[in-house]
């Protein structure tokens, strides 16, 4: 038996710990190990291992406690965990908090511990192996899997139990979990689900091109019109991969929403879906994890975390919506998963497919550039019509809604069928200013305006990044006025309004306030799938891939300024959010139909986003993006410190100042640096913000620059500071 050193790394530690362990078998970078630190045991990952050859001294070394099958953290997890540590330039200890895997209960098997026998055995002077010796002195620290003991000594273990110097304290196996947990309920033969659906001539043909990649890693994109029928195309692929005896990952911006389709894929491949979200309880958790790695032929759907689950023969990764910026994580490490998915991907050699009306400019260029294979859908399934779309300028009526849009509602009324209202912000009314010199009332401890919500009848004043509230009328803080004016209409105004307007229709809304809970937003999905619900009110929850037969009218009473988003993002933004939102109107029905208010600098821009093709958009957006050296075109970093105004001042003065010397280094590179300044936002929550932005034209240049950058500059508080690699919030 071989001795080893392993170098650790722990997910609370910023630095590698060493232990020693006797084995058999070579121990592999990536396997997991249970080590103690302190009086305390915590799991983590080996970096690597040498044969111990007598020259290191062990005495100052702790044994490992035990070491794990690898499968907890498998192969391609393992370079993922690599690829995040070097992309977006963070610590391994940071790095490692994102898997799962280190924050799961691994479920006991057979324990094994020392006897009162083998303690007498022991503490006595008597002579024995150094294998029973070792076997006996890690087994009087603590329990062991008994995995582990036979794995590490073998004869000695059988030898130890049948002279009774150790006792079996736990017959718990995890195999023996399988009543509850299927594990190994076998589905039918799965070619029975191919004919669960009929494709039409175009998603036919869309299958058969994809099919051809299936054995390969390649990026493929399936772009079609709203109501195109791309689920049906994927769920197909996904059939032959799991023909193959392989696991079928599924990506999703917002799991919750999606309850009504995870419904439907239980019902046709019963017994294959396994999903994953924030709302799994913590033994829920842990039982998937624990059984996760013995599962083939299986459908995983979540969202963005699903990435970091141990799943293994991974046969394709399908990131459905991908224009979603749900996708990227905006606190912690920020992470975006549709370049997670394409690694992970790459490292099990099959397909990424990356699916939506409206691809992110970023694919859209890689589409074009023939670095991504795509198939695209133009007709609606069924041969329905795209909707007709109104647009009704806001200035020629009063109120919240115009003729056109009330009589809209009473068609849908009169016909029975369903109408989604869209309305940008939560809360009754946005904005609120002082009637006197017109200031407005802000939140205490962020730089934005408190909105104002109706709670139990009562007027209360909420600011929607920090949380703060209070119920007293407001004092002016610039002229002392106590008379306010109120602007704007939210989700909760719009939803009173229109349940008065139609006393007899039942109107719910739907937005972080009244469905808080995943219980609450399943059962109203449920009745507006059942009919229960005539208007259905709603923010940008309600365009996100939400699917009921039944509607067949959208309304849109008013969108944001252009220029409240200062974002060279915002065109795509926009174009985005009227496709999505419109293409939920008539998608399994004839007449479908959309009304837009809008201000009259609004009324140009939607009425050709809401008329020109996908592809005219992209080819006009990367003209403007080309101009501006903004992404895809270029490649960013940002950088940006929260907290107190002396602190933050001082840090972004030392950080500009770094950044000139390391500058030089790369000067006719093609960098477009803004130094650090203070953020549109001044304050959120209680913290003053600054920010610098970095445009590099090569990603490889960029990453060699913050390699030297970042190991000049060190914050003296890193909590105040934070890298954000390919940022998508700026402000």
């Amino acid at each position: 038996m071989k001795k080893y050193i392993l170098d650790v790394q722990l997910p609370n530690i910023n630095k590698r710990l060493s232990y020693y362990i006797k084995s058999e078998r070579d121990i592999e970078s990536g396997s997991l190990v249970d080590v103690p630190v302190s009086e305390k045991s915590y799991l983590g990952i080996v970096e690597s291992s040498k044969e111990f050859i007598g020259q290191e001294n062990l005495s100052e070394l702790k044994f490992v406690n035990s070491i794990y099958e690898k499968k907890f953290f498998n192969d391609d997890l393992y370079k993922l965990y690599k690829f995040i540590c070097e992309y977006y330039f963070v610590t391994p200890s940071s790095a490692l908090k994102l898997f799962p895997s280190f924050n799961m209960k691994l479920l006991s098997k057979n324990k094994v511990k020392i006897s009162k026998k083998g303690q007498e055995v022991l503490e006595c002077s008597l002579l024995f192996s150094d294998n029973l010796k070792d076997l006996l002195e890690q087994l009087n620290r603590r329990e062991y899997d008994l995995s582990y003991i036979k794995s590490k000594y073998k004869d000695t273990f059988r030898y130890a139990l049948s002279e009774r110097l150790v006792d079996m304290v736990s017959e718990t196996n995890i195999r023996n979990d399988k009543a509850n947990l299927d594990l190994y309920k076998k589905a039918d033969e799965i070619e029975k689900y191919e004919n669960l659906s009929i494709l039409n001539d175009e998603q036919d043909r869309a299958f058969k091109y994809f099919k051809g990649y299936l054995n390969r890693n390649s990026e493929l994109s399936l772009v079609g019109t709203t109501g195109s029928g791309k689920t049906e195309v994927y769920l197909k692929l996904i059939v032959e991969v799991l023909k193959k005896g392989k696991n079928a990952m599924l990506l999703l911006p917002e799991i919750t929403l999606a309850t009504h389709f995870v419904d439907m894929l239980e019902k046709r491949f019963p017994n294959l879906v396994y999903v994953w979200h924030s709302q799994l309880g913590k033994s829920e958790r842990n039982k998937l994890l624990n059984i996760i790695t013995n599962l083939t032929e299986k459908i995983f759907i979540g969202p963005r975390s699903l990435i970091f689950l141990p799943i293994n023969d991974i046969g394709i990764i399908i990131v459905d919506e991908e224009q979603s910026e749900n996708y990227k994580q905006d606190d912690f490490i920020r992470y975006d998963a549709r370049i997670l998915a394409r690694e992970r991907a790459r490292y099990n050699n099959c397909p990424v497919l990356y699916v939506s009306a409206t691809p992110s400019v970023d694919l859209g260029k890689r589409i074009l550039d023939g670095e991504v294979f795509s198939y695209y859908l133009s007709k609606r399934f069924g041969e329905f019509s795209l909707p007709k779309i109104n647009i009704v300028k806001r200035n020629n009526f009063y109120g919240s809604f115009s003729e056109e849009f009330i009589n809209s509602l009473k068609e849908v009324k009169e016909k029975k069928e369903q109408a989604i209202i869209f309305v940008p912000r939560r809360g009754f009314y946005p904005f609120v200013s002082c009637a006197d010199c017109g200031e407005l009332v802000k939140c205490k401890n962020c730089d934005v305006p408190m909105c104002v919500h109706v709670i139990k009848g009562k007027r209360v004043y909420v600011c929607h990044h920090c949380g703060y509230k209070f119920t007293t009328d407001p004092v002016c803080k610039k002229c002392s006025g106590l008379n306010f004016k109120q602007y704007g209409a939210g989700s909760q105004k719009i939803t009173e309004e229109l349940k008065n307007i139609f006393p007899d229709a039942n109107v719910e809304r739907i937005d972080s306030d009244s469905v808080n809970t995943y219980s609450k937003l399943k059962a109203v999905l449920k009745d507006i799938l059942d009919g229960k619900i005539d208007f259905l009110v709603g923010t940008q929850i309600i365009t996100k891939g939400l699917n009921f037969p039944k509607i067949n009218f959208v309304g849109i009473p008013f969108l944001e300024p252009l220029t409240s988003i200062p974002d060279f993002r915002s065109f795509e933004k926009l174009y985005q959010l009227l496709v999505q939102v419109t293409g939920r109107a008539g998608r399994y029905s004839m007449g479908g139909k959309v009304v837009i208010q809008a201000s009259e600098d609004q009324v140009p821009i939607i009425r050709k986003y809401t008329t020109i093709s996908y592809w005219d958009f992209l080819l006009e957006e990367l003209e403007l993006r080309k101009d501006m050296f903004c992404p895809p075109f270029s490649y960013e970093v940002m950088f940006r410190w929260n907290g107190k105004l002396t602190e933050v001042k001082d840090e972004a003065k030392k950080f500009r100042e770094i950044l000139k010397e390391v500058y030089v280094l790369f000067e006719n590179r093609d960098i477009k640096v803004t130094a650090p300044k203070f953020c549109p936002i001044l304050r959120l929550h209680g913290n003053y913000r600054m920010y610098s932005l970095i445009r590099f034209k090569d990603k490889d240049v960029r990453k060699d620059f913050l390699e030297i950058l970042l190991k000049r500059y060190s914050p003296k508080n890193k909590k105040i500071f934070i890298v954000d690699v390919d940022p998508l919030y700026y402000f």
